[in-house]
Formats: structure tokens, sequence, C-alpha cells
């Protein structure tokens, strides 16, 4: 709704709040939409390839199956090291979202 601004005034900051907030409950369908999001620089920030790659990854891990395949290829659009960079933080944001409470989407 705030990323589109449907019916309210487009705010992509108050979007990525409600994209945390959907993640920390479980809605881990919801990472390579970011990651799609990110690589389109829809949140309000410029077009950060690496996060983006970092969000397909974290969804390749929870088994969002357009995931791997966004993720490959991104990573032939960035440097090896980012590469390595969003590698790393696709491992924290995981450990991160296997610590909160999650009813609605177990984690496999």
């Amino acid at each position: 709704m705030y990323l589109y601004g449907w019916n309210v005034e487009r705010d992509p900051t108050e979007a990525d709040k409600w994209f945390q907030k959907a993640l920390r409950k479980g809605h881990t369908r919801l990472l390579a939409d970011l990651g799609d999001y990110t690589r389109e620089g829809w949140l309000g920030h410029d077009r950060i390839k690496t996060r983006a790659l970092a969000w397909y990854l974290a969804a390749a891990h929870f088994g969002i199956i357009r995931a791997p395949g966004a993720a490959l290829a991104m990573s032939f659009h960035i440097p090896a090291s980012a590469t390595r960079a969003a590698e790393g933080s696709s491992k924290k944001l995981v450990a991160e979202l296997k610590t909160f409470d999650v009813k609605i989407y177990p984690f496999p």
C-alpha cells in the first residue's frame, strides 16, 4: 500500500517498516519481493545490487522457488567481492529471521 501509494501517500520508508514487521511474523515469501524492490530502487534508496542479492539468497534459503534464479542472474552483474558481501549479509539475515516467532509459515 505505502510502496505504491494506494489510498495513501507513497512512502517507501513506511513500506519498508511494514515489510520488516511482516518478516518478523514469518512471511518469508516476502524476501524475494524485497530483492525485487531493492534491485529496482523502489524502497526509497538507490539500487543496491548487493543488498538485493542478499534478499534473494535469504529467500532461496527459505525455499522461495524463484529466488535461486534471481540470485544467479543478479550475481552476474556485480563483482565477486560484492557477491561474497551479499552472502555474508544473507547468512546474518537468515540467522536473525530464525529467531522470530513464526507461527504462520514455519521455517524449514
